[in-house]
């Protein structure tokens, strides 16, 4: 899938948040770099950041760490900076795909209520200017958020998806192909995929791959003098014996036996 990210209509819906609920905003890409941001330059975090380099790097790490957990997990994820403030992080999918990432943050919850310890009283001040949530608020801004449409700043172009998924296989079949693996690769559901494969070939991923393998097997056994070993080895089988009874059970005689009957 090739996205395309119109950064003038995502600044203008960060300036849209910033507006209604002066919450700092960040948008990022699908490998989660930022596109965009929006915040107040006089606020707590941009004076704290101000005074300190480390605390401005550390502030970049946090928001870089919860988008990379937000991004590994794909659901909304929650934490408390190293300053006492809570941030969010959504992803924005489509078709089960997560396509770019929102941060919301420099807000005061129920567990993050109080100004760091040492901190000067225009610091303080700055602290407590900063939105308060409850917990109940929080979860409805990111249900509400959840269901924001990105028409127009966000768009698609799909190639077809499955197809990509079946030459990635054909290319990793000495490898471990794992479906957990291959989600994380093309950054889909579990529940998509399986529903992928039974829609398009009526099996199962598991089943698919070994098709696949069972296949690639038999055209190198007719067509070349490879062993029997070396075309194990090269469709990721851990052992001779491992192959030749995978080979066996799905195509009913040994490796040897078909490489005799296909000369």
């Amino acid at each position: 899938m090739k996205i395309h990210y119109d950064i003038e209509k995502l600044n203008k819906i960060a300036e849209d948040i910033f507006a209604l609920w002066r919450l700092g905003v960040l948008f990022a890409d699908s490998d989660g770099k930022t596109l965009t941001k929006c915040f107040d330059p006089t606020d707590f975090c941009s004076a704290v950041q101000a005074k300190s380099e480390e605390v401005h790097s550390g502030c970049c790490k946090s928001d870089a760490d919860l988008i990379a957990n937000c991004r590994a997990c794909g659901q909304s994820c929650m934490h408390i900076c190293h300053m006492n403030l809570c941030d969010v992080a959504l992803p924005i999918t489509k078709n089960g795909i997560q396509v770019a990432y929102v941060l919301l943050g420099r807000m005061r919850g129920t567990s993050c209520n109080q100004a760091p310890i040492g901190s000067s009283p225009e610091l303080t001040k700055l602290y407590y200017e900063r939105p308060f949530f409850t917990d109940r608020e929080l979860e409805s801004l990111k249900s509400l958020l959840s269901l924001v449409l990105f028409s127009g700043a966000i768009t698609f172009e799909e190639p077809d998806v499955f197809t990509k998924i079946k030459a990635y296989i054909e290319e990793n079949l000495a490898n471990s192909l794992s479906l957990s693996a291959v989600c994380r690769r093309f950054f889909i559901s579990k529940n998509t995929l399986y529903q992928l494969f039974r829609e398009e070939c009526g099996c199962t991923f598991g089943e698919y791959v070994a098709k696949q393998r069972t296949q690639k097997a038999q055209k190198l056994l007719a067509e070349t003098d490879k062993t029997v070993l070396a075309i194990g080895e090269e469709l990721g089988f851990a052992s001779y014996a491992y192959f030749c009874r995978f080979f066996k059970k799905t195509v009913g005689v040994t490796p040897s036996e078909y490489r005799n009957f296909a000369k």
